[in-house]
């Protein structure tokens, strides 16, 4: 999509149909939020949701649904620590919780005493499917070529690009 979009030559070469279910890419939902536990990763989640919402103006259609989202674990937990830490040295709008606060505001969840709960109100979910699709369709309006049922059976780099091997 955004090589099409930047008058780039593009073909997509789909082994299956496209919107197969044989990937990680397809179905209801998937989630995006900001915690990571390492700044690089939380950098990449941010710089998601901007592409996210310029795809959503492009195709006039919204994807993204911030649902808000929360991460929970025991105390002295090194990898929920980390998470913590990579969004306070990004100034990430997060919220650390106590069990009683988890309770409280989540009340249909049972967490065991001393579970720390980070609230992040940027988190949703995309639906995957749809979003390939809408990929898929803008990339097509600026001109990718799109062959579905193409395995690729080689691929060899020169200077001069690429040659890429199906069966036809």
């Amino acid at each position: 999509y955004h090589l099409a979009r930047a008058d780039r030559s593009v073909l997509v070469l789909e082994q299956f149909n496209l919107g197969h279910t044989r990937g990680s890419s397809h179905g209801e939902s998937r989630i995006i939020r900001p915690s990571y536990d390492h700044p690089a990763y939380v950098q990449l989640a941010q710089a998601a949701y901007g592409l996210w919402a310029e795809l959503e103006l492009d195709a006039g259609e919204v994807l993204l649904q911030r649902t808000g989202g929360l991460d929970l674990s025991l105390p002295f937990n090194p990898v929920f620590e980390a998470c913590i830490a990579s969004l306070s040295a990004l100034r990430i709008r997060r919220e650390i919780l106590t069990a009683d606060e988890v309770q409280r505001r989540f009340p249909v969840l049972r967490v065991a005493d001393g579970t720390i709960g980070l609230y992040q109100a940027d988190a949703g979910v995309l639906p995957a499917s749809r979003c390939v699709r809408v990929m898929i369709d803008r990339a097509i309006q600026y001109g990718a070529a799109v062959i579905e049922q193409t395995p690729v059976r080689s691929i060899r780099l020169d200077d001069d690009g690429a040659e890429v091997r199906t069966d036809q």
